[in-house]
């Protein structure tokens, strides 16, 4: 049996999530956490084989969370089950270490073609992902000035257009407040913005973030994760 834990901020989507893997063979669930930091602290008392998280996290995030679970234990098996797929968020994830990559609009039935995938030592994209991806490699006109960001400066982007100050992320990344300035300048500098305005609308305009992510309030739980349904 795999060590199971589910990491997402929103409480039904988690609870759908894990009655989705109590009807999966193969998997125990052992905990449910909200956060990166959570989950980081679970996993240092409790023994997991596999995480299904959201990346859209708050707190240190996605991209972090993954980097630093994946340090404490390099055979962790990570499948990142987000609202959030759009380019490049999919790429630099499995690039940070995830195994898994699908969309909250997939079927039960895609959730558990990917855990078999992953349980076998293979990585998963779901369908709709690939073909979004696709489609941006094909169309895109120009390159993304997001695709010069490293990961740690994606992050802070993506804090910073949460509206976070320089010590609120400088405590959720672990980061000297003057470590998080030198990120933020060189990314407002690669994207040839002045401020936090200007980076949201370029992020909004190049799919790097929706309005949705802004929203206090989410309206997950589609009818493909209906427990029922499968």
């Amino acid at each position: 049996m795999y060590k199971t834990v589910v990491v997402d901020d929103q409480v039904l989507v988690r609870s759908g999530i894990c009655a989705l893997l109590n009807k999966y063979d193969g998997v125990e669930l052992v905990g449910e956490v909200d956060s990166g930091e959570h989950a980081l602290q679970l996993l240092r008392t409790c023994a997991a084989d596999l995480v299904v998280m959201e990346w859209k996290l708050p707190g240190a995030g996605g991209l972090e969370t993954t980097a630093r679970l994946l340090k404490h234990d390099p055979k962790l098996k990570i499948v990142i089950v987000s609202a959030y797929s759009n380019d490049p968020f999919p790429v630099r994830l499995m690039e940070a270490g995830a195994a898994g990559f699908l969309s909250k609009s997939s079927s039960p039935s895609e959730l558990y073609r990917g855990l078999d995938a992953v349980l076998a030592g293979e990585g998963y994209v779901s369908k709709d992902v690939a073909q979004r991806m696709a489609s941006t490699l094909f169309t895109r006109a120009k390159k993304s000035p997001f695709d010069e960001l490293s990961n740690r400066e994606l992050q802070v982007m993506l804090m910073a257009i949460e509206g976070l100050k320089v010590q609120d992320i400088s405590n959720k990344l672990c980061l000297s407040p003057k470590t998080v300035s030198t990120y933020r300048y060189r990314m407002f500098e690669k994207l040839g913005v002045k401020g936090e305005v200007e980076l949201t609308h370029l992020a909004l305009r190049y799919g790097v973030a929706e309005k949705s992510m802004f929203s206090q309030t989410s309206r997950f739980f589609s009818a493909s994760f209906d427990v029922t349904s499968h």
